[in-house]
């Protein structure tokens, strides 16, 4: 190894360490990143689901709907 004095060797020693956090950090983001990408898709797909419950619930009110038949004043003949 080269013959460098001590102040060097602290300044080689600070680089390696700032760039060893600086990876460190680029890895903890990353995995950050995907971490939220997943749950994001999990919370769509559960909203999805939900949507699909929804939608099934209206259909079948509407069905419902469709098979009541409102009678008026004017269609009931009073008996007497």
């Amino acid at each position: 190894m080269p013959n460098l004095p001590t102040e060097a060797w602290f300044v080689i020693g600070a680089i390696i360490f700032v760039t060893v956090v600086a990876v460190l950090h680029a890895l903890a983001s990353a995995v950050r990143l995907e971490t939220h990408v997943h749950d994001t898709k999990l919370k769509a797909i559960s909203l999805q689901r939900a949507y699909a419950i929804q939608l099934a619930e209206l259909e079948a009110a509407k069905q419902l709907d469709n098979e009541i038949e409102v009678v008026g004043q004017g269609s009931v003949e009073q008996a007497a």
